[in-house]
Formats: structure tokens, sequence, C-alpha cells
């Protein structure tokens, strides 16, 4: 009964479902059409998620792409084979295929809910897009806040440099900036300032402190919130305990919401004790030495007398013995520059114009240094001069300052121009219109232009006749991006100079103006074709490398300890084991891999491998489980290639080769030669005998034919090479068990003569030599061999025959 149903199923001769149709075509090839389409589309599908999955590995699900192909190719056999059951009625056939196709779809179901949950995880592109834009969000800020460090060190360092002390207060007049020299004025340490207010620098029931603070709480309390300034001389008390004048200023302002207050200071400490000198010394000078700290002086022309201060003095380095005369003043200037200054001073009372003029002169250490004196001159009515006075300074340090200052700018300059950036700027204009401002030669000399052609230009009036359009609109699109954002802008970028693609680095920095508006653009470009090239080079070599990789004999893999993962193999890996990288890394039992009767020997290979030096290859043979279950002989080798700074390794590279084949021909081989060895053994044995009845019929023989006839001398000679023939024949049998047991005897070697063995060895071979007229010459028989006699006999012996048998015939 059962053979019935199994042969009514997958009969073919039921009713075809063309009858369904009455056989009309119209609907009969509507149908058929229809199911080759949707046949078609099903089985180009499979194509396209298998070219799709294997494109992009690093998605993963590779097993979805594989159940949904071949789902989706089942679906599309059943439509054609509901094209047979058209005209065949294999129903039974048609039943197991779309059986079939539901197992796979219901094993694609639940695989997919398996897979659901992390794949809704993944992040989609705008999250990522996000993310990137977060990086480049917290780059800028870090960008802005380096920027605003350096300032602020900047600023520190302008407020060091102030000859005035200067501090910032909070609202309740607590120090929150100061520079040097305010706290080198109150003498206290930068440990104790931050916890200072501005009381305790004030000296109490002193009547000028106490207008100063009424005059800051009556701002205060009526314009709290408004500007104001406050100037005054009060009287400071520093950490030394000692009072000194200043003459202060106090500014509100009000920064991030919070008032603050600007507090400057100067001493008047030596302003006082100079102005008690100078009005008890010379009240004709008081308003000169109160309104500078420059020598001051005076030449009488008509009297030809010259006056001067004591800050003059010092200055020039004269003493107080010397005269004041204008001699004395002129002896200081260094000689080659008193001829410039009397011409100056000529020129001055002939021009009528201001006297200024700067030379080299003896300062108080004796030493030539700057000065710049300057001066005017009271006519009479007659224009005729009376009176000129002025003022000298010690400007060295100013020179020195200055002569760095052209120093640096010839440095920039020399930087701005040989650099081997492009450098160039350009003003915002409207309309998107952008003027070159600068342009150095580096960049004329990359896009192959002159600076005269580009400086001053807009783009529009370059646009076609110096650069080409298409580049001209390349960089209009850069600029107004560059405005559009007010940042900094790098980009890299491809311009075909000569007719050859160049690659450069560009980055724009915007200038922006109090309005915050993008008033220039500061470009800067670096040439990184070579980069480009070597990138190329290396995504070549790298390619090249994998080729090479791959088509290795050797199965190649990469082994990381910290992971216990195998992290990268070659495709003669997977040609050898049937793996590839995914599969290997799935499997969390890595030593089911191998075969248990070879893990302690692998064990100690692996134990031996970590402890070995660098580049130290080890060797072993063991079985690998196939993909498909069965066991693959892999001569192996190891060493490790990295280790961490503790000398623990991290990666192991293996190779290795399949010798399945070889470790099967080698076994065959063994039993082979077992086989031969107790066929030897038995067949020697058996000829022992029938050898040893010849040998004693021989004698016994050879003994009554003695006893009994006279034999001749022929007859002697034939029964002696009976006897000699047993006797060699005993020896070969006894070789043959010896070459039988070749590798499980061990070899008898002692010292012999060459010429021992060849005598030996055609002994044996004698009918053979004397049938075929053979001569054997031998040179150098006495050479000494220790060795197996009888083994080099048989090999000598066997050479012989061959050499005769295979011998050219005349």
């Amino acid at each position: 009964m059962e053979s019935n149903l199994l042969e009514s199923f997958f009969n073919n001769e039921y009713m075809p479902h063309g009858h369904c149709y009455l056989w009309q075509p119209h609907i009969l090839w509507t149908n058929v059409i229809s199911d080759l389409l949707i046949a078609a589309a099903y089985f180009s599908i499979p194509f396209a998620l298998i070219l799709f999955a294997k494109k992009r590995k690093d998605i993963g699900y590779q097993r979805v792409f594989t159940l949904f192909s071949l789902f989706i190719l089942l679906c599309g056999i059943t439509h054609v084979f509901g094209i047979i059951t058209i005209w065949h009625g294999a129903y039974g056939w048609h039943g197991l295929l779309k059986f079939t196709t539901a197992i796979v779809s219901i094993m694609t179901a639940i695989y997919l809910y398996k897979i659901l949950p992390a794949a809704i995880k993944m992040p989609t592109p705008q999250q990522v897009a996000g993310m990137q834009k977060e990086l480049d969000t917290a780059s800028q800020e870090r960008k802005l806040l380096t920027l605003q460090v350096e300032q602020q060190k900047l600023v520190q360092f302008m407020l060091d440099t102030m000859p005035i002390g200067a501090c910032l207060l909070d609202k309740n007049f607590e120090l929150v900036l100061y520079n040097e020299s305010f706290s080198g004025e109150v003498g206290f340490s930068k440990e104790e300032l931050p916890y200072l207010e501005l009381e305790d620098f004030l000296i109490a029931d002193n009547v000028s402190n106490q207008t100063f603070l009424n005059a800051i709480n009556k701002k205060m309390s009526s314009q709290q919130k408004s500007h104001f300034k406050i100037q005054s001389v009060i009287y400071l008390i520093g950490n030394n305990k000692k009072s000194f004048p200043a003459e202060v200023t106090l500014v509100k302002e009000n920064f991030g919401n919070q008032p603050h207050f600007v507090l400057t200071l100067n001493n008047l400490s030596e302003i006082e004790l100079v102005k008690q000198q100078l009005i008890e010394s010379h009240e004709k000078l008081e308003r000169a030495v109160n309104a500078t700290e420059d020598g001051v002086w005076e030449f009488d022309i008509s009297k030809n007398t010259m006056s001067w201060s004591d800050a003059f003095s010092k200055l020039v380095g004269i003493n107080e013995l010397e005269a004041q005369h204008i001699d004395t003043w002129k002896s200081h200037i260094h000689p080659d520059h008193i001829n410039m200054v009397i011409d100056k001073i000529e020129a001055h009372l002939k021009n009528h114009e201001k006297f200024s003029v700067e030379y080299l002169g003896r300062n108080q250490q004796s030493k030539y240094g700057w000065f710049n004196i300057t001066g005017n001159t009271i006519f009479d009515a007659h224009k005729r001069p009376m009176t000129m006075s002025g003022s000298l300074r010690y400007i060295q340090d100013s020179k020195i300052l200055e002569q760095k200052v052209a120093e640096k700018s010839e440095l920039l300059n020399t930087i701005y121009e040989g650099a081997n950036n492009g450098i160039w700027v350009v003003g915002v204009e409207r309309n998107k219109e952008f003027r070159y401002l600068a342009f150095n030669r580096t960049a004329s000399r990359r896009i192959g232009v002159k600076v005269d052609d580009v400086i001053g230009k807009t783009l529009s009036d370059l646009s076609g006749s110096v650069i080409p359009s298409a580049v001209v609109e390349k960089f209009r699109d850069n600029y107004q991006s560059c405005v559009d954002i007010k940042n900094i802008s790098e980009y890299t970028e491809m311009m075909p100079v000569d007719n050859k693609p160049l690659w450069f680095q560009t980055t724009l920095y915007p200038i922006v103006d109090k309005n915050n508006e993008v008033v220039k653009i500061v470009g800067s470009s670096i040439d990184i074709t070579p980069l480009k090239q070597v990138e190329h080079q290396l995504a070549e070599s790298k390619q090249f490398l994998e080729n090479i990789i791959n088509s290795s004999v050797c199965g190649i893999s990469l082994f990381d300890f910290q992971t216990q993962k195998v992290t990268r193999i070659n495709q003669r890996f997977t040609d050898i084991l049937g793996y590839n990288l995914t599969n290997i890394q799935e499997i969390d039992d890595q030593l089911s891999l191998y075969h248990p009767d070879d893990l302690q020997e692998i064990s100690k290979h692996i134990e031996l491998v970590i402890q070995s030096q660098a580049n130290t290859l080890f060797t072993i043979q063991y079985r690998y489980r196939h993909q498909n279950g069965k066991w693959i002989w892999c001569n192996t080798f190891n060493t490790i290639i990295k280790r961490d700074e503790n000398n623990n390794p991290q990666i192991m590279l293996t190779t290795f080769i399949d010798i399945t084949e070889q470790n099967d021909l080698l076994q065959r081989l063994q039993e082979s030669n077992s086989y031969l060895e107790r066929f030897a053994m038995v067949a020697s044995h058996d000829l022992q005998e029938p050898l040893r009845k010849i040998s004693a019929f021989s004698d016994a023989l050879s003994e009554r034919l003695k006893n009994d006839y006279e034999l001749d001398e022929e007859s002697e000679f034939q029964l002696s090479r009976i006897k000699d023939a047993s006797g060699r024949m005993r020896v070969m049998i006894s070789d043959i068990m010896g070459l039988s047991q070749i590798n499980t005897a061990s070899l008898h070697k002692k010292r012999f003569e060459l010429s021992a063995a060849i005598q030996y060895a055609t002994e044996q071979l004698q009918l053979t030599i004397e049938e075929t007229s053979t001569q054997i010459l031998v040179t150098q028989g006495d050479t000494v061999l220790f060795a197996d006699r009888s083994l080099i006999a048989q090999l000598l012996q066997n050479l012989f025959a061959n050499a005769i048998k295979f011998r050219s015939t005349p």
C-alpha cells in the first residue's frame, strides 16, 4: 500500500492544470507569461542580494541575505513549476517544492525575528551624520577655547608690560586680575593678592582716601548700572606697611551682565621727591621737569650758554663738576654723528622747522647708545634766534625694539614670500564678490599666474582671462562657504595646472569685524600632490600584497591573544578548510576545531611559541576539522609577530599547508613496506631450507666423487663453483633479510676498502660479465669506507647489473 501511495504521489498522469482554463489561450498564456515574469524577477533578486552582501560585508547578517536569496529563488522555481503543471500533472513534485519553500520561508522568518532587535539598534545615516556634526562642533569649540586661552595670555602679557599698575575688581571690589606692576607697587605676592579687597590697600582715616571711597559710594548708589570714571590722588599702603601716594583711576564697566571695576595706579613717590628737589634747586625748570622724565635743556644762543636738568646730566653721563656748556654736550656725541647733528641744528635755525634728530652718544655707563633730542627756538622780531630749548630722551631700548620689529617684519615678509605654502588675502564685497588684496609668489606659481595680474582684481575680473571660469566658480563657492559659517574652513581640492592634476590642502581663516561680519579671508594652501601619489601607491601596494597573500599556496591567519579570535585569513585558508572569517569568528569553542588526539601536543606547541624569541618559527602537524566535518592534516608554522611593552604576545602568525594526501600516501607506503618486509622474511626463510640441502648434497657428492673417481680439473672447478654459488646464495638471502629489516634493524658499520665490495659484487655477476664480455675498470679502489659492507656491495651489484642490462647495443 505504501508503494502505491509513493507511486501515486509522484505520478505525472494527473489532469494538467490547463484543463482548469479549458485550454483557452487568452487565459492560459496570461497565466504562463505572468508566472514567467514573476519567476524572472524572483531569479534576479537573489543575485542582487548576494552581490550586495558580498560588497558590504561590514554590515553583517550574511545568513539573512542567504536565507532571503534561497527563499526568493524557491518562490521563483515554484512559479516555473506552476507553468509545467499546466501541461503535466506532476502535482506531487509541485507539492514537495512548495513544502521546501515553506520550510525555508519559516526559517527566514524565525531568523529575521531573532536578529530584529540588533538590526533595529543599527544607527541610521542621519544619526551617523549627527555624531560627525557633534565631533566637528566639539573640534571647533576646542579651537575657539584654545584661541581664547592664547588671547587671555596675550592680554596678561600686555598688562604685565604696562609701566603703571592695573587690576580688575569684581562687584565686591575683590581682586580678579592684576599685572606685575600692580603687585610690585603694593608688595604682595601672587598667592596673597587673590584674597585681598580694595580697602586692604587704603590707609584708614585718610582724608583723600575717604573722599575717594565716598565718591565711589555716591556713584554706585545713583548710577549703579551705568558707566562711570573716578580719578583721584590717594595714599596706599603696601605689604611693607609703608604708605605712598598714587594717582588712581577707577572705571566701572559691565562685562557679562556683571559690574567690574578697572583700577589703574601711578606711584607718585618718585615724582613727589623730584618735585621737592626741583623746587629747591631750580624753579625755572619746574614745569618742564614735572611734565616729563626726559632730560630738559636750554641754549641761550645770544650768550652761547647752555643749561640742563639733572636728568639730562644723568642721561649723557655728565658729572656735577663739568661745566654746563654746549661743548660739553657735543663731547658726548659720537664723532661720526657730530657733523650730522650740527647740520640739523643749522637747518632748523634757517628753516624755522621743529628740531628733532637721533644720534649716537655716550650714556651714563660711558657706552654709546641712541638718543633723541628735540627742541624749538624763539626768534626775535628780526627773526634772529634767541633761545633754543627742548628735551633729550634715551631711546636705546626703543631703537632695539624698532630693530627687532624691522627684523621681525622682514622675517615675516620672507616667510610670506618664501613659504612653501600658498598664502593670499581676499576682501569680501557685496553680491558674493571677492577681491584679492594679497597674493604671495608660491600661490601665483602654483596656479600659473602673475602676482600683478591678481592683486586688486575680483574673481569676476579674473574669470576666463587669467584663471579658468570653472576654477573661479570653485573658489567663489569655497569663499562664500567660509563667509556663511564664519569659521575656519578646511578642505582638500584638486586643481589642474598645465594639464596636470595637483592636489592642495586649503585652509580659509575668516576675519570678522565688530558687527560679526566677515570682511576678509586669509587663505593658505599646501601642495599635497606627493602625499596623494604616496596614498595611491600605498593603496596599490596594499592591493598587491593582498593579491600575493590570497594567491599563496599556504593558508595564513592572524590570531589576537587579547580577543582570543582569528582576525585575518587569506583565500587559501578558506580553500583548504572551507571557513571564511565570519564563520571562524562565530565559533566560540576554538578547541573543537582540532582533533582531540592532537590537543595536548598543540597546547605544548603554543606554549613554546609564546615563550620563544621574536620571529622564531615553530612547526607542528595536526588535524583540523573542515567545515564539512572531515579532518585535514596541516603542516603548520607559528611565530609571534607582535608583543606589548611587557613582552606579552599580542598577534600570532600561522601558516600551513594541506598534507592530508601526503600523509595518506605515506601511510599506504608504510603498509606496503611492512607487507614487503614480511614477504621477504618469509621468502628468505623458505629459501634457507632448499639451499641447505643443495649445499649438503653438493658437499656429499663432492666427497664421494673424490673417493670413488679421479676427477679432472674441470669437474673439480664446477663442483667448487656449485659450492661457492650456494655460499653466495646464503649471503644473498641473509642480505635480503637485512634489506627487508633496514628500517628496523641496525647497520653493521665497519671499515673496508672499496675494492673488496667491488670484488664481491663482480663475483655475484661473474657469469653475466663473461657472457656479455663486460669490463669493469676500478680506480682508487683502495679508498677506505666506513659503512655496512653488505649493503654497499648489494648497491654496487645492482648498479653493475643495471649498467649491463641497459647497455647500448653495438
